[in-house]
């Protein structure tokens, strides 16, 4: 519950009264399985079920009952399965081949794929080429807050996503002493921000795509 003073030029100072509650189940499971030689694979899965997601909003004026400005439950449900292989394919070569496919009752389908090579030439030495996918729903503040005044909803907001792409080289200098370098890429798409409208109310958007580009 939180409290948050404002003056309106017609009805003066008056407490705009925020208050949020929500319950969730979660459980997830997985299996290993080594049986086939120079393989060790890993399947699962994740759910999660939101029973209640309330968010309330009250103006209370000096003198006048409170008057709700939003009142609503936004409980969701997600379900997510994935399955990876560690696979040495040569000597001092592993390969991790890994793919998650999500299902949310609101935002839909999404399959997020992930890739890495290893080498590592002797016990001090590693090199690693990593790509993967991720993504990010909106919470339900970004997604279905509105204060009528302040902030207004966004009906067509949708999750963010990013590309990345990671070559990392570590050595092993002595028994504590390590070095490491990464090149990197990250593509980033739909990213989710506020914005001031002409109104002066904010609202949540999705910008265009970002690149982030660096060596660390």
């Amino acid at each position: 519950t939180g409290n948050y003073p404002y003056f309106d030029p017609v009805d003066g100072y008056y407490i705009s009264q925020d208050q949020t509650d929500a319950r969730w189940w979660t459980g997830e499971g997985n299996v290993l399985f080594t049986r086939w030689d120079q393989h060790k694979i890993v399947a699962g899965l994740e759910f999660q079920h939101e029973t209640k997601v309330v968010q309330q909003s009250f103006d209370l004026s000096a003198g006048l009952p409170p008057s709700s400005v939003l009142d609503i439950d936004t409980a969701t449900r997600s379900l997510g399965i994935y399955v990876q292989d560690e696979w040495t394919i040569a000597p001092n070569w592993i390969a991790n081949l890994g793919i998650r496919h999500d299902s949310h009752s609101r935002y839909g389908e999404s399959n997020t794929p992930r890739l890495a090579l290893i080498w590592q030439p002797n016990p001090q030495s590693t090199l690693k080429l990593l790509s993967g996918q991720a993504y990010r729903n909106p919470d339900a503040f970004e997604a279905f807050y509105a204060s009528g005044t302040t902030q207004i909803v966004n009906p067509s907001l949708q999750p963010e996503s990013i590309r990345t792409l990671q070559l990392v080289g570590e050595q092993q200098l002595s028994e504590r002493t390590r070095s490491s370098a990464t090149l990197f890429r990250y593509d980033m798409s739909n990213m989710i921000d506020s914005v001031t409208l002409a109104g002066g109310e904010l609202q949540y958007q999705n910008f265009p795509s970002v690149t982030a580009e660096g060596l660390e």
